[in-house]
C-alpha cells in the first residue's frame, strides 16, 4: 500500500539532504510574500502584520505541550503503539489550539492595551490562525515516521500554494483583512491534509493498545515543554519588548532587521532532527564513539556553509535590505548586522544533542539563564541603545545558552574541549569566508545596487569554494561527490 513517495529514508545524510533541500524550495516558494508586502502595505500596516505573526508564532508553541516534540521520542523506540501516540497528540493540540483561537478572537481589547490598535483590529484573523496551529504537526508526522520524500513532496505543494494564494490576494487587494483570510485558508488545507496522512497512517501501521499512553507520553513531553517555554521566552522576548515599547511602524523596522533567515533555520532543523532520531538510539545503546564521529562531522559540515554566509550577508547588509524591502528600510540594516552573530553560535546546534540524551533538566536550566542574560541586557542597555539592545539581548543570550550547552555536551559524549571540534580546520574556513566576502564587495563596488548584491555574493562564493577546495578543506567523501557530479555534468553537456 506504499507508494514510492512513502518510502522510508534510513540514512542520516539523506534524511538531512531531502528535508533540507526541501524546506530550501518552502523558502524560494514563499519569500515573496513579505517582499510584495512591504510594497503594498503601509509601514504601520506592515508592522500589525508582523506582530500578528508574532503571537501566532508563539501560539504554535505554547499550545502543543511539549507533545509533537516528544514523538521524535516515542515513534522511533516504540513504533507498534506509534499511532496512539500521533493520535492523542493531534487531538490534544486541536482541543487547545480551538479554544485559545476563540479567546483570541474575542480579545480585541486586551491586544489594543499591549500592543495597540492596528493589531487588535485583526483579532479575528489572529484567533483563526491560532485555531489551525495543529498546522506544526504535519512536517513532525512524516519525518519521524522517516518518509521524508512524502514531507518533501507535500511541503512543496503546500508552500507553493500558501505563496501564490497570499501573494495574489495582496496584490490584488492591498487589504491585510483579505491577506489574513488567505492565510487562513492555506493553513485549512494543511489540516486537511494532516487528517488523510493520519487516517492513511493508521491504515498501514499495525497498532497494540496498552497501558495508558496519554500519561506516558506527558511525563516525557511536559518537562521538554517547559523547557520549550523558556527557550521560547529567549528567543522572542526581544521581539515582545520592542512591539509592546514601540508603534508598529517601528516594530516594522525592528522586523525586518530580525527576520530568521528562513535557509539558515531550515538547515539547522534538518539535521537537529536527524540527529536526535539516530542519537536518542545510540545513546541508548552506549556508542558514544558513533556520536562523536556524527557530532563532529554535522558541525564542522555545518561550519562549511554557514560562515560563508555569515560574512556575506554582514558585508552586503545595507544592500541587501534595501533591495528587498525598500530605502525606507534601510534602518534595519543596523539590527540585522547584530542579529546575525547568532549565526556562528548555532554551527554547535544548541540544545540539540541534549535531547538525544534525555536530559530537558539541563536544557531548561541553560534556557533559564540565557533568558535572564537577554533581560538583563534589555534592561541595562534598552534606553540607551534603543531597538539595537533588543537584538544585542538575543546574541549574549544565545552566547551564554552556547557556553552552558557545551559544557554538558562535552560530559555525555565523554571527550575534551580540545576534541569537541575540527578546531583547525573550523578557524581556516573562517578565514577564507570572511576573505572572499570582502573580496566580493571590493570588487563589485562600482557595480549599481541591484546588480551588485547578486554579483557581489556570487564572486565571493566563488572565491571561497576556491580556496577550501585548494586547501582541502572539504571532507574526502563530499570531495569525491562533486568530482563525480561534475564528471556527468560535463558528459550531459558534452552530449547536449
Amino acid at each position: 500500500m506504499t507508494s514510492s513517495f512513502a518510502k522510508v529514508e534510513q540514512s542520516l545524510r539523506a534524511q538531512s539532504i531531502i528535508m533540507t533541500l526541501a524546506r530550501v524550495l518552502r523558502t524560494v516558494l514563499t519569500i515573496g510574500i513579505p517582499i510584495v508586502l512591504v510594497r503594498v502595505l503601509d509601514q504601520e500596516t506592515f508592522g500589525a502584520y508582523k506582530q500578528i505573526g508574532l503571537l501566532a508564532s508563539t501560539a504554535l508553541v505554547v499550545l502543543n505541550f511539549g507533545l509533537p516534540a516528544s514523538l521524535y521520542y516515542f515513534v522511533p523506540r516504540m513504533p507498534e503503539r506509534s499511532q496512539t501516540f500521533m493520535v492523542q497528540t493531534a487531538l490534544v493540540f486541536s482541543i487547545v489550539s480551538v479554544a485559545a483561537g476563540v479567546a483570541l478572537a474575542l480579545g480585541g481589547a486586551v491586544l489594543a492595551r499591549i500592543f495597540g490598535p492596528q493589531a487588535a483590529e485583526y483579532s479575528v484573523w489572529l484567533g483563526t490562525m491560532v485555531a489551525l496551529s495543529i498546522t506544526a504537526m504535519l512536517d513532525v508526522a512524516m519525518v519521524v515516521d522517516r518518509r521524508v520524500r512524502l514531507a518533501a513532496a507535500v511541503s512543496a505543494v503546500l508552500d507553493a500554494t500558501h505563496g501564490l494564494l497570499i501573494i495574489a490576494t495582496a496584490l490584488v487587494t492591498r487589504n491585510l483583512h483579505w491577506i489574513l483570510a488567505a492565510a487562513s485558508l492555506s493553513l485549512a488545507l494543511r489540516v486537511v491534509v494532516l487528517a488523510l496522512y493520519i487516517r492513511w497512517r493508521g491504515q498501514i501501521t499495525p497498532t497494540v493498545v496498552g497501558g495508558n499512553t496519554l500519561i506516558e507520553q506527558c511525563r516525557y513531553a511536559l518537562p521538554y515543554y517547559g523547557a520549550e517555554l523558556i527557550e521560547l521566552a529567549c528567543d522572542q522576548f526581544h521581539a515582545y519588548y520592542v512591539a509592546a515599547k514601540y508603534d508598529a511602524a517601528q516594530f516594522a523596522l525592528y522586523a525586518v532587521g530580525t527576520m530568521q533567515l528562513p535557509i539558515i533555520g531550515h538547515l539547522m532543523h534538518s539535521v537537529g532532527e536527524t540527529i536526535v532520531l539516530d542519537g536518542s538510539k545510540t545513546y541508548a545503546a552506549g556508542n558514544l564513539q558513533e556520536m562523536r564521529r556524527v557530532w563532529r562531522r554535522a558541525t564542522y559540515m555545518l561550519a562549511l556553509v554557514l560562515m560563508p554566509l555569515f560574512f556575506v550577508l554582514e558585508v552586503f547588509a545595507r544592500d541587501i535590505i534595501e533591495i528587498l524591502f525598500g530605502v525606507s528600510y534601510s534602518a534595519s540594516a543596523d539590527v540585522f548586522r547584530v542579529f546575525i552573530i547568532t549565526m556562528p553560535l548555532s554551527i554547535l546546534l544548541g540544545s540539540t544533542l541534549l535531547r538525544a540524551t534525555g536530559d530537558l533538566k539541563q536544557i531548561m536550566g541553560a534556557n533559564t539563564i540565557a533568558l535572564l542574560v537577554t533581560v538583563g541586557t534589555l534592561t541595562l542597555t534598552g534606553d540607551w541603545l534603543g531597538v539595537v539592545a533588543a537584538a544585542w539581548s538575543v546574541v549574549l543570550g544565545n552566547l551564554a545558552l552556547t557556553a552552558i550547552v557545551t559544557y554538558w555536551i562535552l560530559k555525555r559524549l565523554k571527550v575534551a574541549f580540545g576534541e569537541y571540534l575540527e578546531w583547525r580546520d573550523i578557524f581556516f574556513v573562517m578565514v577564507a569566508a570572511f576573505g572572499s566576502a570582502v573580496i566580493g564587495y571590493y570588487v563589485t563596488a562600482f557595480l549599481p545596487q541591484w546588480m551588485r548584491i547578486f554579483v557581489g555574493p556570487g564572486a565571493a562564493g566563488v572565491s571561497y569554494f576556491a580556496v577550501i577546495w585548494f586547501l582541502k578543506l572539504i571532507p574526502e567523501a563530499e570531495r569525491k561527490l562533486i568530482i563525480q557530479f561534475w564528471s556527468q555534468a560535463k558528459v550531459y553537456f558534452r552530449k547536449a
